[in-house]
Parts: structure tokens; C-alpha cells; sequence
């Protein structure tokens, strides 16, 4: 058949179609790996601006939730990212360091690794969570090659989507027609925010105790050839740049010395400086304490470890590394608005989980461009002091102020004024009652009900038809913020009986660098106890007395 211009014409726009239908379902079949901010931390890394980041973070999730480059800017002005990856493989940190060198190769100048991933072998789908996200780039291509060992149509399979994932088509969601709309969280950096704490899962009991204190004479545990090998790259790398490589493990339940020495000849035969803050003196220094600084998990620091680490790490970054402040640069103008969203996504969740009362809860809500949806359940009245109800009067809730026991009652408030406020009494119904609208970002639905104890029993806050919280007996709140157009933050006071929760937060923090101080009226009796008897039997355990574990 001879190949005629019409004829070539056809196979061209037949090849193209191909292409742009293969690309489209390739879009909807590749998960995303929301989990531990993957997708968020790899797209927002390529909306940086080139030759700005300065101090790279590699390694896995206890990477991500460890470092908070957001604090360290606040501090001191360094414009670092953190680029671990849930699970993420050493090839992985290689590949992902020489992508950063890539787009900032004028002002890279320290990479900062977390050795965890050293003692574990490696999953697929820990390579996929890793590079998926990666814009399609010779470093994207030679990592899935060397991880395939060289071959070729593995390789092809592995970074198309369609070829990898072709099972997932019985069980998409809504989500993954959507995604392509989703926009970066670049407030955050990479860092993966845990709210929880070690202590609320299972109480003392539940909490394993590692002593931190080293033992030298430990036999090295054995690591992983394939990660050495690529240690070794990255290390040669480095070198090759000019690039300050430092090795850290952050503060785990799941490390023992015998790891620790493994890591460490390997950090003295390269001439790495190593920091281990599982065991003294970084560990006491810092002021960790596993029960209050890790997650449910016991594995992964929490805000409060985070942010231990993170001022350690700026300290060390500016006094040993040279750090620049970018504060007052042009340049970096870019990271104030960083912030912004940084204080709106974190810092003001981490104070909202912190408040001990409900006027210290609103009174934070109220501060932050958010909409502020309140709810009442059986009986909301009782514990109010005089002073919660001018708190209330101030706030222009005057109607909550005066509630009475077994009323129904809705309200809206939105950056700080109040837009709606209603009692079942006053509305003159035996029925619940409930409001509707759409929130401060414009676009989103809310309806706000509320039955007291004699017209109905119940209370529900609905964002766009879908309840939004498990409400129960008192005052129900969720904290919608209309700046980032996610609920921020919904809990529940039971004002019948007290306006005090016995909550975990920065008060005890407090507490924990002032022991003298145990006794302090706002400390509650419950985390008081904990505390102390964590510290004694941390103590115990540093004297040899007890066994390493509870």
C-alpha cells in the first residue's frame, strides 16, 4: 500500500487521539496517594519557585511528620522542603534529591536524611507512592529502570498508569474524576501534620518506653544492600555538588542501639555527621517524650514532637550549616503568603485542639476567617459562670447567654460576627429547629439543627447534605474555614455539666518544662497523673530498674 500525505494524515491524527485518550484515562486510573500528603507535598514542590529551596528533607513518613519547614521560616528564615514520601525507598531519596538539584541548583545547599529506611525492604507500592507523582523527567524514568533492574518492559509498565492500575477500574471514585482540580497545599512544605497523641490511645499502659539511653557495645544490626547502595550514590552526589549531607533519626518507638551502631559506622566511614534523637543527649535535650510527642502510633512525632524537631533543626541549620534568612528578601515574598496559609491550616487547628474551655475555643474560632456553625443537644445550660456568659454577650451570642435548660438553639457566626441566632423557645415550635445557607467561601452548603430536651433530643451540622460530626449532649461546634474551604476543626462541649475539657494541648507542654508547676490550676488531673507517672517510669528505666517496655 503506498503511503499517500491523506494516508499518513489518518495514522498522525489516529496516533495523537491515541496519546490524548491514553493520557486522559491515565489521569483517572493513578491514585493519588492523598494518605500522608504525597499528592499534596509532590505538586506542591514543583510550584516553587526555581533556585529558591535551600535545605531538602528526604526520607519516609517519620520525614514527613517530623519537620515542619513552616516553623524554621517563622524562626529563623530558612526556605527549606520537605520532600519525604509515605514508605519512601533510598532510590527513592536519591532520585528525589537529584530532581530538587534539578530546579534549585543555584541555592540547594544542604540535604537532610532520615536513615529509616536503611533496616527495611522495599514494596511496590512504596515505588509508586514515591514516583508517581514525579513530572515525567529522566530522573523519573531511570529511578523506575534501576528499580525494575533494567528492564525495559517492566519499566514501561511501571510508569504508565493505565498498565499499573488497569484493576482499579471497578473501584473508582469520585474523587479520582476530580483530582485534576485540586490545588497544592504549599502552607505546609511537605509536612504532614498528626494531631493525635501516644497517650490517647491507649493511656500509659499502651505506651512503650525505650530507654535513651545508648549501648555502645550493641552488635550493628544488618541493613539493607540495595538501600546502602543507593546511600552510597547519594552520598557521592553530594560530594559531587558540593551538597552538606546530614543523617538523622527522628524519635521512634521502633529503634534500638543496635540499629543506632549500624547507622553510625556507616556515618563514620563516609565522614557524616549523624543525629540520633532516640537516645541522650539529643533526646533529653530536646525535651522528648514519646507519650506526648508521638502519634496514636507511637512511631511518627506529632505537632508537638514536630515542632521540637523543627526548632532543633533551624538552630542547627543557621548555627552549622549557614543558613540565609530570606525574611526581608523580595525574592521570598512568596513564603509570607506560605505562612498564612500555614497558620490558617495548622497553627490555628493545634491552638482550637489546645483551648481548654469553650470561650478559649471560640475565641480562637472567632479570630480566623472561618464560619463558625454552633448547635445544641438535650441541655446546654448549667455550667455557664457568669463570666462564660459575658464571654457570650461580647461575642453577640447574647441568646446563648440566656439560654435556658432544655432549649433548642442554632447559630452562625462568620469572622467573628454573628449572622444568625436562634432559641426553639423564641421560634415558639415543640420541634427542633434548623437554619440553612452557604458558607464564607461562596459556594458550600450548611444546614445547622438542634432538638433540646423537650423538642426532639438531637442536634446535626450538614456540610453540602453530608453530616459533618458526631454531635451528643451540650454545645456542638465546627469551625469551617472559608480561607482554605475545608472544616477545620468540630468538637463538643457539654456546657450542662462543665465549660472545661480535660484535653491534651500546649498548656501541658507547659507543664512538662516546668515541673514545679504540676499543680497549676488549668492542668488537669488525668494528664497530670499520666505525666508523672511517664516521667517516673522513664526514670526507672534509665536506671536499668524495669524492663525497656511496659
Amino acid at each position: 500500500m503506498k503511503l499517500t500525505p491523506k494516508i499518513l494524515l489518518r495514522v498522525s491524527v489516529f496516533c495523537l487521539v491515541t496519546t490524548i485518550v491514553l493520557l486522559f484515562l491515565n489521569s483517572f486510573f493513578k491514585p493519588e496517594w492523598t494518605k500522608w500528603n504525597n499528592y499534596y507535598t509532590t505538586k506542591g514542590f514543583y510550584e516553587e519557585p526555581e533556585n529558591t529551596i535551600e535545605t531538602v528533607f528526604l526520607g519516609a513518613s517519620v520525614m514527613q511528620s517530623s519537620v515542619s519547614p513552616m516553623e524554621m521560616y517563622a524562626e529563623h528564615g530558612i526556605d527549606s522542603y520537605n520532600l519525604g514520601t509515605e514508605q519512601q525507598p533510598v532510590l527513592g531519596s536519591y532520585y528525589w534529591l537529584k530532581e530538587t538539584y534539578d530546579y534549585h541548583s543555584e541555592t540547594l545547599k544542604n540535604v537532610v536524611f532520615d536513615v529509616s529506611a536503611l533496616r527495611s525492604k522495599s514494596k511496590d507500592s512504596f515505588y509508586h507512592k514515591c514516583f508517581d507523582n514525579m513530572r515525567f523527567s529522566k530522573n523519573k524514568i531511570q529511578g523506575a529502570y534501576e528499580y525494575k533492574k533494567k528492564d525495559i518492559g517492566d519499566t514501561v509498565s511501571f510508569l504508565v498508569p493505565l498498565l499499573s492500575y488497569h484493576g482499579r477500574w471497578s473501584s473508582l471514585e469520585e474523587s479520582d474524576f476530580t483530582k485534576h482540580t485540586w490545588e497544592a497545599d504549599t502552607g505546609t512544605r511537605g509536612y504532614y501534620y498528626i494531631k493525635n497523641s501516644y497517650f490517647r490511645k491507649e493511656g500509659l499502659d499502651g505506651v512503650v518506653i525505650n530507654s535513651p539511653i545508648l549501648n555502645e557495645n550493641a552488635e550493628p544490626a544488618e541493613l539493607i544492600d540495595h538501600s546502602l547502595e543507593y546511600l552510597d550514590k547519594m552520598v557521592k552526589f553530594c560530594e559531587e555538588k558540593g551538597l552538606k549531607l546530614v543523617f538523622v533519626k527522628t524519635a521512634t518507638r521502633i529503634w534500638d542501639s543496635e540499629l543506632h551502631n549500624a547507622v553510625q559506622n556507616i556515618a563514620d566511614s563516609y565522614g557524616i555527621e549523624f543525629y540520633d534523637f532516640n537516645f541522650d543527649p539529643l533526646f533529653s535535650t530536646n525535651g522528648f517524650i514519646h507519650a506526648y510527642d508521638s502519634g496514636s502510633d507511637g512511631k511518627h512525632l506529632n505537632y508537638y514532637g514536630a515542632h521540637k524537631f523543627s526548632r532543633w533543626m533551624g538552630d542547627f541549620l543557621v548555627k552549622e550549616c549557614g543558613a540565609t534568612d530570606v525574611r526581608d528578601n523580595p525574592k521570598y515574598d512568596f513564603m509570607k503568603d506560605q505562612y498564612k496559609e500555614y497558620e490558617a491550616r495548622v497553627l490555628q487547628h493545634v491552638d482550637l485542639a489546645s483551648s481548654k474551655s469553650v470561650t478559649e475555643y471560640l475565641s480562637i474560632a472567632f479570630k480566623g476567617q472561618n464560619t463558625v456553625l454552633l448547635s445544641v443537644k438535650k441541655n446546654a445550660v448549667g455550667a455557664l459562670s457568669e463570666a462564660d456568659k459575658a464571654f457570650f454577650r461580647e461575642s453577640g451570642l447574647t441568646k446563648f447567654a440566656d439560654l435556658t435548660a432544655g432549649d433548642s438553639y442554632v447559630a452562625v457566626v462568620q469572622n467573628g460576627q454573628v449572622l444568625y441566632e436562634m432559641t426553639g423557645s423564641e421560634k415558639g415550635t415543640e420541634n427542633p429547629i434548623s437554619y440553612k445557607g452557604v458558607l464564607g467561601d461562596g459556594k458550600t452548603t450548611f444546614r445547622v439543627e438542634s432538638g433540646g430536651e423537650f423538642t426532639g433530643n438531637t442536634a446535626d451540622i450538614i456540610i453540602d447534605e453530608k453530616s459533618a460530626m458526631e454531635t451528643g449532649d451540650g454545645l456542638n461546634i465546627l469551625v469551617y474555614s472559608d480561607e482554605l474551604e475545608t472544616a477545620l476543626y468540630t468538637t463538643r462541649f457539654n456546657t450542662a455539666n462543665t465549660t472545661k475539657r480535660d484535653n491534651y494541648g500546649m498548656h501541658d507542654l507547659y507543664i512538662l518544662e516546668n515541673p514545679e508547676e504540676y499543680n497549676r490550676e488549668y492542668a488537669p488531673n488525668s494528664m497530670r497523673g499520666l505525666l508523672k507517672a511517664y516521667m517516673q517510669k522513664l526514670e526507672n528505666i534509665k536506671k536499668g530498674s524495669v524492663s525497656t517496655e511496659s
